[in-house]
C-alpha cells in the first residue's frame, strides 16, 4: 500500500467511520503480523494504485505467502474476494500464479468462483470470491 493510499482513504471517511479501522502500510505478507484472531473476510485489491506510481505493485509471491496465512485464519464460511487487473505485465503474472494457487486448494474445504467481464475488451479485470466450507 502507497502512502497516498491512505491519504486518500482518512480523506474519504469520517473519524468515526475510521475508527473501526486500521490502516497499515505494510507488504500483504506480513498480515500474520497484523491479524492475530480469525476473520470472516477478507479485500485484495492487486495490481497498482490508480492515479499513483505505477512502478508499485503488488507481487504475486507476497500475496500466496499472505494467503497461506490468511486462509488458516478464515472461519467457516468466510470469504477472500480478489480483484486482478491482467491488463499490464505484472497483474497478468500476478493473475496467473494466484489463479494456478487457489486451482490447488481442496475443493473440500474451499469453494471458489471466477466473475468475469465477458464482454469487455483489453484484458478486463476480473474477480475471484473464495468461501471456506470446512
Amino acid at each position: 500500500m502507497q502512502e497516498i493510499s491512505i491519504k486518500n482513504t482518512k480523506d474519504k471517511f469520517s473519524l468515526d467511520e475510521l475508527s473501526k479501522i486500521n490502516l497499515i502500510l505494510d507488504s500483504h505478507e506480513y498480515i500474520g503480523k497484523y491479524v492475530k484472531e480469525n476473520i470472516d473476510i477478507a479485500v485484495y485489491n492487486l495490481g497498482y494504485l490508480p492515479k499513483g506510481d505505477k512502478k508499485i505493485v503488488t507481487n504475486y509471491k507476497k500475496v500466496i505467502k499472505s494467503l497461506d496465512v490468511l486462509l488458516e485464519k478464515l472461519n467457516l464460511n468466510g470469504r477472500v474476494f480478489i480483484t486482478f487487473y491482467p491488463g499490464h505485465p505484472s497483474g497478468l503474472e500476478e493473475a496467473i500464479h494466484i489463479e494456478k494457487y487457489l486451482r490447488e486448494l481442496n475443493q473440500k474445504e474451499f469453494e471458489i468462483i471466477k466473475f468475469d467481464f465477458i464482454n469487455q475488451k483489453n484484458n478486463p479485470p476480473f474477480l475471484i470470491v473464495l468461501e471456506k466450507i470446512k
